[in-house]
């Protein structure tokens, strides 16, 4: 989503186009500018991908990002916490 605002979210959702993925990398680092619920519950991700440093001066990720991936049921990947993220696919199955 790289730094997509909601609004950007918004137009994207617009469209009506089929939008789907087991894997998303949460925009702009966490920020509460991005990711919405709408979003969310059209992709229907599984797993979700925050990059961002430790401890950064924006507090990213922010609480409220954080609780929408949880009441969304997507299981949350950071590289504060775990360093690199590394996702591999045979085309069928994830591996992280």
């Amino acid at each position: 989503m790289g730094d997509a605002p909601i609004a950007t979210e918004k137009e994207l959702l617009a469209t009506n186009q089929p939008i789907t993925a087991d894997v998303i990398k949460i925009g702009h680092h966490g920020s509460k500018t991005s990711t919405s619920l709408d979003l969310l519950a059209k992709v229907q991700p599984k797993v979700a991908v925050i990059s961002c440093g430790q401890n950064n001066s924006y507090g990213h990720p922010q609480p409220i990002v954080l609780q929408n991936l949880l009441e969304s049921g997507i299981n949350v990947l950071r590289t504060d916490e775990r360093g690199d993220v590394t996702i591999r696919s045979n085309g069928t199955y994830l591996t992280f």
